[in-house]
């Protein structure tokens, strides 16, 4: 008899959520997707399901789709009615969807207080999705997606190729888009929303970080095992999806996916404190005035505080010496912020050799720590700056050339096509 894992029997038997009931199967699948829906309608998700059944009919990989909806029993009595009217209508057009490589099964759930918010419901979709390979005895990939999202028809085969041809990566960030060709102030919102996401993580790549990888829910997949390994899903109402891809990136097992993309919804929302949705809105609120981003000063300064703490870990004079007492300055207070003279020295203690000691430094080091910096010297030196001036400066950078009259729609376009190039991975190896 085979022996279980540690981190199954703990995952299982701690951690594992078992409200939903396993389906009963014909085969395993080599994928499941997992679709929380929260105050959707038909119209809302029926796209998503047909952009899945247009992929798997062009797919030779047997996938099974999950969906979860779920509303509160605090919730509105008009929730609680569509939501049951959606299930009803779900199982009713079910062989619209469904194929010989495709299954969708579809659960409701009335749900506490303490459990509402998507994590919550991504949790309960992921773990059952891990029962279900565990019950085969098997392994395969857990994808996320929205309600609101569709995807293009080689999705299902590009992330099944990317998984069997990387055997290095546990989890994986799929390459994104909004939906941009009409003419609306959701889409001017959008346009900006999405530059911003964009420079952000192209920012952070110029300063060498090893975490820079879009964290997107509805864009994200992982290996079954790996998964467990690293404790499942959290339950936040928000910004799940960066805690969960975050683990990966200290593991140095993170991949960003390019080669198909997820269509993502830039309707405005309320559904969570921030994100997309929630961001669409407050620029909608605003009148379609110039979304803020961070200022490129707060990188430069990032760059030198990380070359400055590796100088120190790593002995090397050269990162340790700035003469540009501004930026010295400043570096002191991230310092003593983060009492980085003290944690070097752990690290220190720790390690035996410089490969790993900045493997660790950036476990400490980490996404967090780098938002907690920017916010920092946003609040005391570099406020922030518009999108179109941020996006001018990155494409300095990248070297882009563009012109100072294009439209944002023009930059988005530009930054898009960069970004699908070539994966970071890629990029950097």
């Amino acid at each position: 008899m085979q022996k279980i894992p540690n981190y199954k029997r703990k995952y299982l038997s701690q951690r594992c959520d078992y409200s939903l009931e396993l389906p009963n199967l014909s085969q395993c699948p080599e994928s499941i997707i997992v679709i929380p829906a929260y105050n959707e309608s038909i119209n809302d998700i029926e796209p998503c399901l047909l952009s899945i059944g247009r992929s798997a009919t062009a797919s030779q990989h047997n996938t099974l789709v999950l969906v979860l909806i779920n509303y509160s029993e605090t919730d509105k009595s008009e929730i609680k009615i569509s939501s049951e009217n959606l299930y009803k209508q779900l199982l009713s057009k079910k062989k619209l969807w469904t194929s010989t490589n495709l299954d969708v099964r579809t659960y409701i759930q009335k749900v506490s207080q303490k459990e509402r918010g998507v994590g919550w419901a991504r949790k309960k979709l992921m773990d059952l999705a891990y029962r279900i390979y565990d019950s085969y005895d098997s392994e395969g990939i857990i994808v996320n997606l929205d309600a609101d999202c569709t995807v293009e028809r080689n999705y299902i085969t590009t992330i099944n190729r990317y998984f069997r041809s990387h055997p290095d990566v546990e989890a994986v960030s799929i390459a994104f888009s909004h939906p941009i060709q009409t003419d609306s102030p959701e889409t001017t919102a959008i346009i900006q929303y999405e530059l911003h996401l964009r420079y952000f993580i192209n920012m952070q790549r110029l300063i060498s970080l090893p975490y820079a990888y879009q964290t997107i829910g509805s864009a994200m997949a992982v290996r079954s095992e790996s998964y467990a390994k690293v404790g499942g899903m959290n339950k936040r109402q928000a910004g799940e999806d960066f805690y969960f891809l975050h683990k990966y990136t200290k593991r140095e097992s993170l991949g960003d996916m390019v080669g198909t993309t997820v269509i993502a919804s830039h309707r405005r929302s309320e559904r969570v404190p921030f994100g997309t949705g929630r961001a669409v809105g407050l620029i909608l609120d605003h009148e379609n005035d110039n979304y803020s981003t961070y200022n490129p000063e707060s990188f430069e300064v990032i760059l030198e505080f990380v070359r400055y703490g590796l100088g120190i870990l790593l002995e090397v004079e050269e990162y340790i010496v700035i003469d540009n007492q501004p930026i010295r300055s400043k570096i002191k207070e991230l310092a003593a912020l983060f009492e980085l003279d003290q944690n070097i020295e752990q690290i220190k203690q720790r390690t035996q050799n410089k490969e790993d000691r900045k493997k660790v430094f950036f476990t400490w080091y980490d996404a967090f720590k780098l938002m907690k910096s920017l916010h920092h010297l946003r609040d005391h030196y570099y406020p922030n700056v518009s999108v179109s001036e941020a996006i001018e400066h990155l494409f300095d950078r990248l070297d882009i050339g563009y012109n100072a009259d294009e439209d944002l729609s023009d930059f988005l376009i530009k930054m898009r096509e960069y970004d699908y190039d070539v994966s970071y991975k890629e990029r950097t190896n």
